[in-house]
């Protein structure tokens, strides 16, 4: 489990925290994604959880492993991995096989453990046949879960990816996206910052930030349907949810709808509802626009 207690972080001393007293815990195995405005202090948060940063005051532990002790600092980070938004920052590799064994490499495994840590890698992120490519010739979605690759080598218990997806085509962030649910049910915990609502409707929890603080945590469900409260930290709401918003004044039902299936049926038991009877313009003009 990690713990965050108390932990307040400022980058100068004098100036405003970037931080301001945040709590959380986040279990094994769990699936959590940060949305936040920018500036909100998400990616300051997540760099604490493998020690980039140290709290001006509380602590963060990781498995009972308190980041301000400097010792514990290696363990940290195999046990956290970080994917970045530039994949191209973490790739220190002449090849995809020598960039994937970097980080088992270093823990002075055998060789045969570090192949064997390599092969599986490439394998579970779809990159077996690549060992020979220079990672320069890759695509950017394709450098992406190279970088997903090395640290899934390190066999990690928690993995963050701060916007690793935002650059991505379709299907390459579809890639990423599916690999993360697969990591989820092996157990290992995710941590995902990301500015797209549909994103964070895969998460098993969400947490909302602004200004420093968490502003509210909770299920997806609960929190992305709050339309109100995404909007006046700057975020805009699922497309969904703004969908059925438009539709809401024509009909009375108050289900909590987010998913393109959960609409689709909905939207259409409106029309089998209303097959035959005249309809309100607007209602015509939602539903066209659905």
């Amino acid at each position: 489990m990690i713990k965050i207690k108390n932990l307040s972080y400022e980058y100068k001393a004098n100036l405003n925290p970037v931080l301001l007293d945040i709590n959380l815990s986040i279990e094994e195995g769990e699936y959590l994604v940060l949305i936040g405005a920018n500036g909100s202090g998400k990616t300051t948060l997540i760099r604490h959880l493998n020690a980039l940063l140290l709290p001006s005051s509380g602590d963060v532990e990781i498995d009972g492993l308190n980041s301000k002790e400097v010792k514990n600092h290696i363990e940290i980070r195999r046990k956290v991995g970080m994917v970045f938004q530039n994949p191209e920052n973490q790739i220190v590799g002449m090849s995809v096989e020598e960039d994937v064994a970097f980080g088992p490499g270093n823990l002075k495994l055998p060789s045969s453990e570090v192949r064997r840590r390599v092969k599986q890698a490439l394998e579970m992120v779809g990159l077996s046949g690549f060992e020979k490519r220079v990672p320069y010739t890759l695509s950017g979605g394709e450098k992406q879960l190279l970088a997903l690759a090395g640290l899934l080598s390190m066999e990690p218990g928690y993995i963050i990816l701060d916007e690793a997806t935002s650059s991505l085509d379709p299907v390459g962030k579809e890639k990423v996206l599916a690999i993360l649910d697969e990591l989820k049910n092996q157990g290992i915990a995710i941590i995902h910052v990301t500015h797209n609502m549909e994103e964070a409707l895969r998460a098993d929890r969400v947490l909302l930030m602004g200004s420093g603080q968490i502003i509210a945590d909770g299920a997806a469900r609960d929190i992305l349907m709050n339309r109100e409260q995404l909007k006046a930290l700057g975020l805009a709401p699922p497309m969904i949810v703004e969908l059925m918003t438009r539709l809401k004044p024509y009909y009375k039902n108050e289900k909590s709808i987010l998913t393109i299936d959960e609409a689709v049926n909905e939207i259409l038991t409106l029309l089998q509802n209303n097959d035959g009877k005249d309809r309100d313009y607007s209602f015509r003009e939602a539903e066209s626009y659905a």
